[in-house]
């Protein structure tokens, strides 16, 4: 239902409109009231949404007098009434209205007052003190020196909770110290209950334990509800909806609230008799000194979430960039930004990773995988390459983004033959457990191997993942083909295998051999692969393979055959020489369609 001025078109006199659901209650002629003054609904759980369509605050009596904010709402159970300003239609009194809301109100009054504006959040950290204490009476000498001695202590709590570790602890020592109160405590609370997280207790305090306190539970309720600071002034009469509190119990109640102005804690204080008078009649004052501490601890906490959400992400960064680059990357963002460059990608994968993980329990395959994995990581951050992702048994890294690197090519083969080198320790150390398990199972051992492929071109590099989860990475075509120069390994029972794009970045550190012309799968493209050794010693062979290879290439399928069987005698089981004598031999036995471009037999 609405309430409010009348309109043009509506009767001259106080009335309920049934069809429109409206209640007039000024002539068009008022000014003091709005034409949509109030807004009242109904929610499913029986309380009712009160709407302040006027830009002034609104009076309501419940079991304790409170204000809606100009243009804003509340949510409130009923028995309540809301008191208009003074009306006059021509020929009537002056009145003023009270619009009662549900069953019977009781003029009894709970002892508490708010405080008129709603507590602020950890955005803002200077409090709305200076305008609450305009409205107050005015203090005498001594009050005045009491108040500038709170406001210092005050301000002391607000600056530790942006930079010292304990400024919970020192925030209910200045709440007890200040308003005199036996006890303080800071509540958070959690999806199900009220938690002490810190306290204080003066010195006459005999019990100062938490184990047998218990909040008022309809102190809680109201400053959650209102998100206002609530406090009960030690001279005020009345009867109290709760039972917890005690007729001459003095409490405050200051909200904690974070950056979405969500009520996630309470500054809680309280004493059953003060020791000396208070600084105001009302208690107002202490009330916005307390609110003025709970603003601090907001902002302290505040504080606290995003040094944690920083180190948070820190972690997660240097985990994926390495402590160097990841510090560099802080200091210049917009290399992460999406782009288009020229990057070395690698692939890795694990030989024989399911005959392993089924020999072995499910605890010792995730600590075989984690090792492993963390040993061939350690090889890329080493040479300053960035890991990608982890897919199962299988690694992906790059080099030259996000920070340029024009030796990515060589980087990535450096990388590739530490991997290689490294094996034998990984193997050393699992060896004994995977073997007997394997011998047990299927009456053989096996030996953890490697198949890496590697390709260097353009991709478009960026956050790849989600905005849930970040994965800095490369797309296109390059990363494709480096995927499919790690699955022929398999095929050519090569450990390492480059592309021709990276074999020409590399230069002659290495030794090296072209093995195939191949076609890979999405790609038209033929692509020529080369082997890749950090033994210098092995280049005389690689060359005499290379010949055996071109041999094939030109048509001269019998000297490609022979070449290949001489140097198969040197290097029983080397697959580059298989492949190019089995295709030399069905060229020679019947193949009329030879292709210098071999095709595979999968990816």
């Amino acid at each position: 239902m609405e309430v409010g001025r009348q309109r043009d078109f509506e009767p001259d006199a106080p009335i309920w409109l049934e069809e429109a659901r409206r209640l007039i209650i000024v002539p068009r002629s008022a000014s003091n009231v709005s034409r949509v003054h109030v807004t009242l609904n109904m929610l499913p759980d029986g309380r009712i949404e009160i709407v302040n369509g006027n830009a002034t605050n609104l009076n309501i009596v419940s079991t304790y007098k409170m204000l809606v904010d100009g243009k804003s709402k509340l949510d409130l159970d009923p028995p309540f009434t809301i008191e208009f300003p003074e009306t006059r239609w021509p020929g009537h009194l002056p009145v003023v209205y009270g619009l009662q809301v549900g069953g019977e109100l009781k003029p009894e009054k709970s002892g508490f007052s708010q405080l008129t504006s709603a507590t602020l959040g950890p955005k803002y950290e200077k409090s709305r003190l200076g305008r609450a204490v305009t409205h107050l009476p005015s203090l005498d000498v001594h009050q005045l020196d009491q108040l500038a001695d709170w406001l210092q202590h005050t301000g002391g709590v607000i600056q530790a909770a942006l930079g010292e570790p304990d400024f919970l602890e020192k925030a209910c020592q200045t709440l007890v110290e200040l308003i005199d109160l036996g006890a303080a405590r800071v509540l958070i609370k959690n999806e199900h209950q009220w938690n002490i997280v810190s306290h204080a207790f003066a010195d006459d305090i005999s019990d100062k334990s938490n184990s047998q306190w218990v909040p008022s539970r309809f102190v809680l309720d109201q400053v959650v509800k209102q998100g206002r600071t609530f406090f009960r002034h030690p001279f005020h009469d009345g009867i109290d909806l709760s039972k917890s509190i005690q007729p001459n119990q003095i409490i405050i109640a200051a909200p904690i609230k974070n950056a979405d102005l969500k009520v996630i804690g309470i500054l809680y204080g309280e004493r059953l008799m003060a020791t000396r008078p208070p600084l105001s009649d009302t208690g107002k004052l202490e009330a916005a000194l307390a609110e003025t501490l709970a603003v601090g601890v907001a902002a302290g906490l505040a504080r606290e979430e995003q040094q944690q959400q920083i180190l948070k992400e820190r972690l997660q960064f240097e985990q994926f960039f390495g402590p160097e680059l990841a510090s560099e990357l802080r200091n210049h963002p917009d290399l992460l930004l999406g782009r288009k460059t020229d990057v070395s990608v690698l692939f890795c994968d694990l030989k024989g990773f399911s005959r392993i993980t089924q020999a072995l329990e499910p605890a010792e395959a995730i600590a075989w995988i984690n090792d492993t994995l963390s040993e061939l990581t350690a090889c890329v951050m080493e040479r300053d390459g960035l890991v990608v992702d982890y897919v199962g048994d299988a690694l992906m890294a790059m080099w030259g983004a996000p920070w340029p690197q024009a030796d990515h090519a060589l980087r990535a083969c450096q990388t590739a033959l530490a991997m290689l080198e490294r094996l034998p320790e990984i193997n050393k150390r699992w060896d004994q457990r995977i073997n007997q398990r394997l011998v047990a199972l299927l009456g053989e051992g096996a030996t953890v191997d490697l198949g890496i492929g590697i390709n260097t071109g353009l991709a478009q590099v960026g956050n790849t993942g989600s905005t849930f989860k970040f994965k800095y990475g490369p797309l296109g075509n390059a990363v494709n083909l480096a995927s499919r120069v790690q699955g022929l390994t398999k095929y050519l029972k090569s450990r390492l295998l480059v592309s021709a794009a990276t074999k020409e970045r590399i230069g002659a550190e290495f030794s090296t051999r072209r093995v195939v012309k191949t076609r890979v799968v999405n790609i038209t493209t033929p692509v020529d692969l080369y082997e890749v050794s950090g033994n210098a010693a092995e280049q005389a062979f690689f060359q005499r393979s290379e010949e055996a290879l071109h041999l094939l290439e030109q048509g001269r399928f019998a000297a490609s055959a022979q070449l290949a069987g001489e140097l198969l005698l040197e290097r029983p089981g080397d697959g580059p020489l298989i492949l190019t004598l089995s295709r030399a031999a069905q060229a020679m036995f019947g193949n009329e369609n030879f292709s210098l471009v071999w095709l595979p037999p999968g990816k």
